[in-house]
């Protein structure tokens, strides 16, 4: 059997290696993570002629390869020396024309006559957790063989072999693991239950033929136990009188204080390491940081951690101290597509003590500023165009987009108004109308600036609250407000865009299971604010399981006909947007809240957008407003429209309407 690995565009594909007098079949379809075959066309037969002619090697007609038939002896035909002790039948001719003279039906029977000289050996055991370890010896003679025959590429063949024999059947499903030369062993996993297996090590010429050097025994992968009645004791006959055991080189990791705010984590990971967790479903290569104040991580749940996607080169990392006057350790190993933590190491232990505060850069001042506005106001009518808004940019920076009116600033330098500043407040868990924020930073600003990147310090376990104003310093450092911003939470559940972002899971779990919150989603914001704090005892906790399909309601096309032509729209180009309730309520017409609510529903189709509490692009997103306060931040890829609409089953009874603002910012 030949597998071929196709863009989806492809239409047809030329095949110039097959057997001569053989039959063939062909499908299309689709292989699953766990190496399922799901078919789509199964093709009619063809049988393959074989060919009559003489290829030419070069153009010396007295030199040529004859297609040689099944199982011809050619040890007959005169030599050439390749070196002191390896002879091959290529009457001088070179490693490129051999597999050229001969052709695909020529090449393999001339391999399976040569590979009766071979030495190597192969042996392949199955392990408890779906896994097997190969191990093979392969004499140097026999690699250079291969490669006078056009082999390139070193590789190990899986095979699975349920029910059939390999010599005369072919394989349900083939695995193809690329290897380096010097390699002796490999572990392969996602293997099925009750489903028996073969191995062979070999290469590949560059026209996909395959030249084996040696297969394994068979094994039997059961869920529970070896299945002992399959041979698998020919391992002392290959690398001597010891069995082998399938030990992985260590790894290891060390976590350091770099200084008050960071800590310099680094590791060594052999490849072979890397591969075989691989094998066992590792995707992602990740490095987790824990707080265990207190703890003992074998027993114990860390209180918060912090995990960082890496390249797998990458071999140190400089993360952030998040809570000072904790203790932390670090890991480094792989995550599986079903969030599962594969661990490679564990590190030490280390204690980040309190810093002093100190500030890091002549523009940004933290100080406990007198906030109160000064008795003279700026007009309301002065304020009216002017807005500011804080939008999340990644895990350790937020961008500040602000739109302050002329007219605005004109006001504020009649009242007194000398130095254009932008205030970041830390407003977490208070109403900064009645209580002083616990930290402020100010940056000094030119009058002409609309956009600021600045930076985030987590203060708590989980989040933390900001809030911006843009406004004037007078001479007797009264403040003069402008526009205030909307609150932001900032929590440490967030997943940026960048391929080496910070994910957080949350405590409760020393490892990713299944039953925990999508924490890498960032859509369970509220739930894991809400549960932080919280200590066995203090609640009862169910969890709902959405499913894509059983739990999905269908619309037909004439039901979101309906909804594009009932809903309010505004096409959005390119760029980034705020959506927030600006006025009015909606009310269903019951005597229960007869003032109605802030809430509306909406609906993004027709381009690619990312909701930014998710940074995921999608090709169409729900989502809702409630309150005043809340608002929907989009980035834009690709044209879409915006739908705003309610959703009632009598409408008759309704009243109320309410104005949602889109602006769209600078970029």
């Amino acid at each position: 059997m030949q597998q071929y690995d196709l863009s989806e565009s492809t239409t047809d594909k030329q095949l110039d290696s097959l057997e001569a007098e053989h039959e063939y079949q062909a499908e299309i379809g689709y292989v699953t993570d766990d190496g399922q075959w799901l078919k789509l066309a199964r093709s009619e037969k063809l049988r393959i002629s074989r060919p009559e002619t003489v290829t030419t090697v070069d153009e010396n007609p007295t030199t040529g390869i004859s297609v040689p038939e099944s199982e011809v002896d050619t040890t007959e035909t005169d030599t050439t020396t390749v070196d002191e002790n390896q002879t091959t039948p290529t009457d001088g001719i070179g490693i490129g024309e051999i597999a050229l003279g001969l052709g695909g039906a020529g090449l393999l029977a001339a391999w399976a006559n040569r590979k009766r000289e071979l030495n190597s050996k192969i042996n392949l055991k199955s392990h408890h957790s779906k896994s097997a370890s190969a191990t093979w010896s392969v004499p140097e003679a026999d690699k250079d063989a291969a490669k006078l025959y056009g082999g390139k590429q070193y590789q190990l063949r899986v095979y699975d072999v349920t029910n059939i024999d390999l010599e005369s059947q072919p394989a349900h499903s083939t695995r193809y693991y690329d290897s380096e030369e010097s390699n002796q062993q490999w572990q392969v996993g996602n293997l099925l239950d009750d489903c028996e297996y073969q191995a062979e090590i070999g290469y590949a010429t560059d026209d996909d033929q395959w030249l084996p050097l040696a297969r394994s025994n068979r094994v039997r992968i059961s869920e529970y136990r070896v299945d002992e009645n399959i041979n698998v004791a020919k391992e002392p006959e290959i690398l001597g009188k010891t069995p082998v055991k399938w030990v992985l080189p260590p790894c290891k990791i060390t976590i350091t204080p770099e200084n008050a705010e960071n800590m310099m984590v680094a590791w060594e990971v052999p490849q072979t390491v890397k591969n075989a967790i691989k094998e066992q479903g590792g995707e992602q290569y990740q490095l987790r940081i824990y707080d265990v104040t207190g703890i003992d991580l074998d027993t114990q749940p860390a209180y918060n951690v912090q995990a960082y996607d890496c390249e797998e080169s990458t071999q140190q990392r400089q993360v952030p101290v998040f809570v000072s006057d904790r203790d932390y350790q670090a890991e480094i190993g792989y995550v599986t597509d079903e969030d599962e933590w594969l661990k490679l190491a564990r590190s030490n232990r280390i204690r980040m003590p309190v810093p002093n505060l100190t500030v890091d850069s002549d523009e940004v001042k933290s100080t406990q500023l007198d906030t109160t506005p000064t008795t003279a106001t700026i007009p309301e009518e002065a304020l009216k165009s002017s807005w500011i808004t804080i939008v999340p940019h990644d895990r350790q920076s937020a961008c500040v987009h602000l739109v302050v009116s002329q007219a605005a600033k004109d006001a504020a330098k009649q009242q007194g108004g000398q130095q254009y500043q932008l205030r970041i407040y830390d407003v977490t868990d208070i109403d900064i109308d009645s209580q002083k924020a616990q930290k402020i930073q100010q940056y000094d600003c030119e009058e002409s600036i609309q956009k600021k990147e600045i930076p985030i310090h987590v203060s708590s376990l989980s989040y933390v609250d900001y809030l911006a104003e843009i406004g004037y310093v007078t001479d007797n450092l009264q403040w003069l407000r402008i526009a205030r911003s909307n609150p932001l939470r900032i929590t440490v559940l967030t997943k940026t865009d960048n391929l080496e972002a910070v994910g957080t899971i949350l405590p409760g779990e020393a490892t990713i299971g299944a039953d925990l919150i999508s924490q890498r989603s960032g859509s369970k914001e509220e739930t894991a604010i809400a549960t932080s704090n919280i200590t066995p005892g203090d609640c009862e906790i169910q969890h709902l399981v959405v499913h894509s399909r059983n739990n999905c309601y269908s619309l037909n096309d004439a039901q979101i006909k309906g909804m594009q032509e009932t809903a309010v729209s505004e096409t959005l180009e390119p760029g980034i947007y705020i959506v927030r309730i600006k006025s009015g309520t909606f009310c269903y017409g019951s005597n229960i809240c007869p003032s109605g609510e802030p809430f509306v529903l909406l609906w993004i189709f027709g381009g690619k957008v990312k909701n930014k509490k998710t940074n995921i692009p999608v090709g169409q997103t729900w989502s809702t407003l409630n309150g005043y306060h809340e608002t929907l931040t989009l980035e834009v890829l690709e044209t879409t429209t915006l739908y705003a609409l309610f959703v009632d089953t009598y409408p008759d009874d309704n009243n109320g309407e309410l104005t949602v603002s889109v602006a769209k910012l600078y970029s």
